[in-house]
């Protein structure tokens, strides 16, 4: 099992997440649920995809850093 934390990508990744909700907080409330929704859930998807690859196999690794991608 690897630490995903200390991975730069991952790290990256995190900031990528915190300054997409910075920046939706601010977008209109009736894109709630469309744009706004959809920007967090793509950004939180890539360092999500790349824990749940860390705690498998090599191949089950690469295939979460393919996903993330």
């Amino acid at each position: 099992m690897r630490d995903i934390n200390k991975y730069e990508v991952f790290k990256k990744s995190h900031k990528l997440v915190l300054k997409i909700y910075e920046i939706t907080k601010n977008f209109p409330k009736e894109e709630l649920y469309g744009l706004t929704l959809q920007m967090r859930r793509a950004s939180y998807s890539i360092p999500m995809n790349l824990k749940e690859g860390g705690g498998g196999s090599e191949k089950e690794f690469w295939k979460y850093v393919r996903i993330a991608y």
